[in-house]
């Protein structure tokens, strides 16, 4: 969960994890918490967790290639694109994925 005082404003989430990686997501609930600063201070505290408790390499994740906040949030901290992928069971504007990965080495906090 990632709360704002007594409000739960969105979940932040490591899973998938393996021996030397991990896969994180992060939603935060409401447009009106958008642009806060929420989501990186969140994503920092996960990731330095990532690399420096559990010892991961790497992280992935997967974005909608119109979340154009996400990306340059990810961006911003260190992930790189790896690969684009369509989803041919899902509904526009869902269809298409973005997977990214930030390597401990290029983590910038």
């Amino acid at each position: 969960m990632i709360c704002c005082g007594d409000e739960i404003v969105g979940e932040i989430v490591l899973n998938d994890i393996e021996e030397t990686r991990g896969h994180y997501r992060i939603c935060i609930y409401n447009k009106e918490n958008f642009s806060k600063g929420i989501g990186y201070k969140a994503t920092i505290k996960l990731l330095e967790f990532a690399f420096e408790v559990l010892g991961l390499e790497f992280v992935d994740l997967e974005v909608f290639p119109f979340n154009d906040r996400g990306i340059g949030l990810y961006q911003k901290i260190g992930f790189e694109i790896m690969k684009r992928m369509i989803d041919e069971d899902a509904e526009e504007p869902y269809r298409d994925i973005i997977e990214m990965r930030l390597f401990k080495d290029n983590f910038k906090n």
